[in-house]
């Protein structure tokens, strides 16, 4: 009998409380198997890396290419050349230049230390680089910053194209690219590192010689008057020639398209009518008698696709023509 009370009071007490025993089984099985996935995704401890003594920096300079003053760098088209770039070669041909003209270039430390004390230098006065001092340049092609160079060749028109600045000569020029700087070595002691190259342009000019007959007419000494045409701009310079043909000699090394104008009444050189337009290639003369001075006055109209001339003998007008006012003596 007292057996029988004992079994029904456990009867009653783990019925009473069996969801709370189901619960905390439960419980505990989810808590035992979280720690083991814990124990499981733990990051493995290895040991650090081994270092080693550093080894020296190395330059290296690449041009930008397609990067200009219209075309800025954006992160697209600098990662981009990051990806890209061949650093292989230190010498550069940029090409024909009609005017003064930057170029960008990328300076990298592809080495394996620090460059301290930075210098870049050309050798042409043409040329101009900019900056000519850098601090410190860090290892590595994944570092964010990078020094943006700029090379800039000066060809007629100052770097603001504010003024004149001198021409270079026609065809091919010139300069001699020099960096160097400081960097460790493999002992931990301070060495002078340099990278040197070649960088060339082709300089375009736009150029003529004028006749009057056989005698070569002084362009920069045209007479005082100065001659205002509702289709120009600005106002131009007017030679005084003979009554003769007049020819035209292409002395530059781009075509030059040539319009020649006329006042058919005598009586207003404000409105000329054009009469000829003729393309004139490098180092071609013009044919006799085209210029012909059948009228009191004519113009020449002279375009080469925005070419920079000697402005002492050949003004350039705001629209990038050069225009000559003719009239006999």
């Amino acid at each position: 009998m007292k057996a029988t009370i004992v079994k029904g009071v456990v009867f009653i007490a783990v019925y009473k409380y069996f969801p709370s025993i189901i619960f905390f089984i439960v419980m505990m099985f989810g808590f035992l198997n979280g720690c083991r996935d814990r124990e499981l995704s733990a990051p493995l401890i290895t040991e650090p890396p081994q270092t080693t003594k550093p080894f020296h920096g190395k330059f290296s300079f690449a041009h930008l290419n397609g990067i200009s003053d219209i075309t800025p760098i954006t992160n697209a088209s600098f990662n981009s050349f990051k990806k890209n770039a061949n650093f292989e070669s230190n010498d550069f041909d940029l090409g024909p230049i009609g005017n003064t003209t930057n170029f960008y270039f990328l300076l990298l430390n592809t080495g394996g230390s620090t460059i301290y004390g930075i210098t870049i230098s050309v050798s042409n006065p043409s040329f101009q680089i900019s900056p000519v001092t850098i601090d410190s340049l860090q290892a590595g092609i994944s570092v964010s910053l990078f020094p943006i160079v700029r090379l800039t060749a000066i060809h007629g028109s100052t770097i603001t194209g504010i003024g004149m600045a001198p021409l270079m000569p026609q065809g091919t020029n010139m300069t001699t690219l020099n960096i160097s700087g400081q960097t460790q070595d493999s002992t931990g002691g301070l060495v002078t590192i340099s990278l040197a190259g070649t960088i060339k342009v082709f300089a375009h000019i736009m150029d003529i010689k004028l006749y009057d007959g056989v005698q070569e007419v002084d362009l920069s000494n045209p007479s005082s008057a100065r001659l205002n045409m509702r289709m120009v701009p600005d106002p131009f310079p007017v030679l005084q020639v003979g009554n003769t043909d007049v020819s035209i000699r292409n002395t530059g090394n781009v075509p030059i398209t040539i319009i020649i104008w006329y006042e058919p009444h005598g009586f207003d050189p404000t409105v000329l009518i054009p009469q000829h337009t003729i393309a004139v290639g490098a180092s071609e003369t013009l044919p006799d008698s085209i210029a012909s001075l059948y009228y009191s006055l004519s113009a020449l109209d002279l375009s080469s696709g925005g070419i920079i001339s000697d402005r002492t003998r050949l003004p350039i007008a705001r629209n990038g023509h050069v225009y000559i006012g003719l009239t006999p003596r």
